[in-house]
């Protein structure tokens, strides 16, 4: 994995009415520290708990997109200021006339390789080699007036290049979505050279970054060559005799698809003598958001060389 990505939602009774886009802080607020030791996915402050506006997890936050289930207050002469949801996802919690949030991504990239483990910690504790801390500070009382959950741990395939590499992770469903031959599928016995046109799709819920390419040659080919946006090139070299089964990575830095669009270009293999007759090709996709749909990132596509 490249990155992490983990769920965490606040609900909370200290919030007072009213703060939306006016922010009061009360001498009750509570705020959340998601803490992670290193240099890479991290900012300054070493606080990856950040919402999708780039502010953290307060009671008092102004942010509209941050508390979004609540009970309806219009009465109260706020002229319509409410939450963007009702409190029925609340009831029953013991927050049923309070603030509640959805469940809100956060992570950061990693560094491939390391150890990685997650503490829960409260209250806080220092830095660990390899360990993410997380802490709350809840000022003024000792009720259970606020409570944190965390759920739903992700790993991410690539870095995020755009941005900033920490705070909230953006989820999506990356398709593969075309994987044809140029031709009919059947060739020559003189045949040197396959193209296979591809299609990655970004399926949503949220844009999608970092889109990558990722093969490996079967047996009897070689990568030759690419077209498309996706051309900065990563390869893990392969011992011989088995060099032209190199595993190839495909990217271009920073590229990001909307929800709904595309990415779509070529890639060329040359086709060996000694090639079997018929050749399993399987490319997949992969992208810097969290993604839980797997089985539609990839494509197999057999091509048969007409040896008879």
């Amino acid at each position: 994995m490249n990155g992490w990505s983990i769920k965490a939602s606040m609900l909370t009774v200290e919030r007072q009415e009213g703060v939306f886009n006016n922010p009061i802080c009360t001498p009750f607020e509570t705020y959340l520290v998601v803490l992670k030791n290193g240099t890479v996915g991290v900012p300054d402050d070493h606080n990856v708990a950040i919402d999708s506006q780039g502010g953290a997890f307060l009671t008092s936050s102004p942010d509209e997109t941050f508390f979004t289930y609540c009970d309806e207050y219009d009465d109260s002469g706020l002229s319509g200021v409410t939450c963007r949801d009702s409190d029925y996802h609340l009831i029953g919690s013991g927050f049923d006339d309070f603030y509640g949030t959805e469940w809100i991504p956060i992570g950061g990239s990693a560094d491939a390789g390391e150890a990685f483990q997650l503490f829960f910690v409260v209250p806080f504790c220092f830095l660990t080699y390899g360990r993410l801390k997380f802490a709350t500070w809840d000022r003024g009382t000792n009720a259970l007036d606020t409570t944190l959950l965390f759920d739903d741990y992700l790993p991410i395939a690539e870095k995020r290049t755009f941005d900033t590499d920490f705070g909230y992770q953006y989820t999506s469903d990356i398709e593969m979505n075309k994987l044809v031959p140029v031709g009919l599928g059947i060739f020559p016995a003189t045949t040197t050279s396959v193209t296979l046109q591809y299609t990655v799709k970004n399926n949503g819920p949220e844009q999608a970054g970092d889109i990558t390419l990722n093969f490996t040659p079967p047996k009897g080919t070689a990568f030759n060559s690419i077209t498309g946006p996706l051309t900065t090139m990563t390869k893990v070299t392969a011992q011989a005799p088995f060099a032209d089964n190199s595993f190839y990575k495909f990217t271009a830095a920073g590229n990001v698809l909307a929800v709904g669009e595309n990415h779509s270009g070529s890639i060329t293999f040359d086709i060996h003598p000694d090639a079997p007759a018929e050749i399993q090709f399987k490319i997949s996709a992969t992208c810097s958001s969290a993604e839980k749909l797997f089985h539609n990132n990839y494509l197999i596509q057999m091509i048969y060389i007409d040896k008879l």
